[in-house]
């Protein structure tokens, strides 16, 4: 049996080793036994777990890579934007976006970065 099932979903993109190349999967199932990706599959298995991912994309394998180990700032305010449906542009002229972290940063003092 596995642990969780994520049915419903729209496309699957994830990286295909086999063929070294990007893979597009439809009408396929994720299947996880013991926090893995066990199996992509259109059979039915028994699960304790089942997720609807309601239509979506799914992108298991692609993670965003990069971490900013120092920042100062906040900008939990994009957020609220995006989810108005505010674009990258409207965001960017609030004073939102990359700019923001960039201008906290070097405004900052050393003493309130530590």
């Amino acid at each position: 049996m596995y642990d969780t099932r994520i049915y419903n979903i729209g496309s699957i993109v994830s990286w295909s080793e086999n063929s070294n190349s990007i893979s597009i999967l439809e009408k396929q199932d994720i299947y996880v036994k013991d926090g893995k990706i066990a199996e992509f599959s259109n059979l039915v298995h028994p699960t304790v777990n089942e997720i609807d991912a309601s239509g979506g994309l799914v992108t298991p394998g692609f993670i965003d890579s990069h971490t900013h180990p120092i920042f100062y700032g906040d900008r939990s305010a994009e957020i609220s934007w995006k989810l108005e449906g505010k674009t990258y542009q409207e965001i960017a002229s609030l004073g939102g976006r990359i700019l923001s972290s960039v201008n906290a940063l070097r405004n900052c003092s050393e003493d309130d970065l530590y």
